[in-house]
């Protein structure tokens, strides 16, 4: 049961995107073939990258916390070999979506140009590559972090991210900035969240 809901949350990326792209594409119909507009419209979308990046942490939550404590590491390696993965087909079904807008035989730097203004289709797997080496836990980033933190701390800091990242953008932080700042401070939480689940 949990492996399903776990599943269904590493996909979330993908049934988000996708779901984005028809919505987006309703007023003029299906969007096949995919168009640039389109691509942009899902690859630029906060919405979508916020949506993707939850479902994927949830997902490997849900995993490391369904088995047994002490098989606790074993399963970090496991979360982490599949956040590998996942950041691979991400980064494939994006470089093939902006393949397709250009044809078989398509122009290179017209599809890295639009690769690329798509920010979060390259963001997204570097981030989940990222968090794949983050919680191994030969990388020990919790411990280190844990030390210098009450117990509540993680918690508390995940909770307050979305505040910050508000309160950076209201005083003239670019999004983005602020919006990387809001993720680091997650990432870090959930790290040392899961080691200390160890």
């Amino acid at each position: 049961m949990l492996d399903d809901v776990s599943l269904i949350l590493y996909m979330m990326p993908f049934i988000a995107s996708t779901a984005y792209a028809f919505l987006s594409a309703l007023p003029t119909g299906v969007p096949l073939p995919l168009t640039g507009s389109i691509y942009l419209t899902v690859t630029k979308s906060l919405e979508v990258f916020l949506i993707g990046f939850s479902g994927v942490v949830a997902g490997l939550l849900v995993e490391i916390f369904a088995v047994p404590k002490a098989e606790r590491s074993q399963g970090l390696v496991s979360g982490s070999s599949r956040l590998q993965r996942l950041a691979v087909a991400c980064f494939a079904l994006a470089v093939i979506s902006a393949w397709s807008i250009h044809g078989i035989v398509p122009n290179i730097s017209s599809m890295l140009s639009i690769f690329l203004e798509g920010r979060y289709a390259l963001v997204f797997p570097l981030l989940i590559l990222a968090l794949s080496f983050l919680i191994l836990p030969s990388i020990g980033l919790g411990k280190l972090l844990r030390a210098s933190l009450i117990d509540e701390g993680p918690v508390v800091l995940a909770l307050i991210a979305p505040i910050i990242m508000l309160v950076l953008w209201l005083a003239s932080a670019p999004l983005p900035q602020a919006f990387a700042a809001s993720m680091a401070i997650i990432i870090i939480s959930t790290i040392i969240m899961i080691n200390r689940k160890q």
